[in-house]
């Protein structure tokens, strides 16, 4: 992806330690944590998934998603947009957390 030099100045901004590789068209981001101290734990399952949603919002000018589905309205009572974080699920397909029970139940 290209950033504009804007988007390069924002990166830098809102995401310390974030580099943009403009001859790949790559961004590099740190892994992100709890919190700011080095040994608070990374983010893991829905908040990182959250996070990089938050990311994406905010580096491209788009709508912000709710990943839980927690809510349907938002602060203005609009509809949220909400993005499935179960993949396969529901469409015939088993998770893979489905697939590591039913092998565990074989053994």
């Amino acid at each position: 992806m290209e950033l504009l030099d804007s988007q390069q100045v924002r990166l830098k901004r809102l995401f310390p330690g974030a580099t943009y590789r403009a001859a790949a068209k790559a961004i590099q981001l740190p892994f992100p944590k709890a919190g700011r101290n080095v040994t608070d734990p990374q983010l893991r399952d829905v908040d990182l998934v959250q996070w990089v949603a938050d990311f994406i919002a905010t580096m491209f000018d788009v709508d912000g998603i709710d990943v839980t589905g927690g809510g349907d309205r938002d602060d203005q009572g609009a509809q949220k947009r909400v993005i499935s974080v179960g993949g396969a699920q529901g469409k015939g397909k088993p998770s893979r957390t489905s697939d590591r029970t039913s092998r565990r139940s074989r053994r």
